[in-house]
């Protein structure tokens, strides 16, 4: 039998105890992108629960199943997945299973229980290309930015880390190797971290040394700013002010010289 669904729903229809419906896995003809099982009180989800006949799944949404634990290897046979909402499930921590998502893009973990999150890890995560400022808490209504201690995002496809993406006060390890990295303004956290980043992959040098460049760079054009503004600097280049002296005055003068000059020839005349 052939099943043509791209999309499924599969909301609050699962009983306890029934987690490996075969219904659940699809079956061989399936072409499934997208997989809801939102409202669902699952508890945990077993390693055999998603079979390689999903190999096409885009998006996976498990919101509000009651789940505390994914096994490490629960999306090993989803090598498509793009999309994954683990939204409002009693996550204390973040799953190791979330770290080795080849394809994955978006990860949704708001109204989880992770309220002293101290390490992340999203090294491999290959289609990764940003996380937003507010991944792991927010600045504002009385919530914290989360104090990470280790964070991993190795040979990701990340190109920023936003300084407000968590409080590096209490960093120790930071692995950012193998990214494309550009040399922003938005990276210079990175130089007044104290954190080790000479742990696992290394850092990659050519970003420190940009951002070096560039923080140098605006010191000197600030300073050279300030010393042109501040005091004059006199070289082939500056002119003197000069008193403005009109043409009229000129012509003046000269008459009243030549008059000086035909008074003293009329003077003269008369004695000779």
């Amino acid at each position: 039998m052939t099943m043509p669904t791209e999309c499924f729903f599969f909301e609050g229809q699962i009983l306890p105890g029934h987690e490996s419906t075969e219904s659940f896995k699809g079956g061989p003809n399936w072409k499934l992108h997208q997989l809801y099982l939102e409202y669902n009180h699952l508890s945990d989800l077993p390693a055999a629960l998603f079979s390689s006949n999903l190999d096409r799944l885009k998006m996976l949404s498990i919101d509000d199943c009651n789940i505390s634990n994914l096994d490490d290897d629960l999306f090993d046979d989803l090598i498509s997945l793009e999309e994954l909402s683990v939204r409002n499930n009693p996550f204390t921590e973040v799953p190791k299973a979330l770290s080795d998502i080849p394809s994955l893009i978006s990860l949704d973990m708001s109204f989880t229980d992770v309220t002293e999150l101290q390490n992340v890890v999203l090294s491999n995560a290959t289609e990764l290309y940003m996380i937003h400022a507010g991944a792991f808490g927010w600045n504002h209504s009385g919530m914290n930015v989360a104090k990470l201690t280790n964070f991993n995002v190795e040979f990701a496809n990340l190109t920023a880390l936003s300084p407000n993406l968590f409080d590096t006060s209490e960093l120790e390890t930071a692995k950012l190797g193998g990214n494309r990295w550009n040399c922003i303004c938005d990276m210079m956290w990175i130089l007044g971290s104290h954190a080790d980043f000479d742990q696992g992959s290394k850092m990659p040098i050519r970003l420190i040394l940009s951002l070096f460049v560039i923080v140098s760079a605006s010191m000197i054009i600030i300073l050279f700013y300030y010393v042109v503004t501040n005091y004059r600097i006199r070289n082939v280049f500056y002119r003197p002010d000069m008193p403005h002296i009109g043409y009229s005055n000129l012509n003046r003068a000269e008459e009243e010289e030549r008059k000086k000059n035909a008074m003293a020839t009329t003077q003269q005349s008369p004695e000779n």
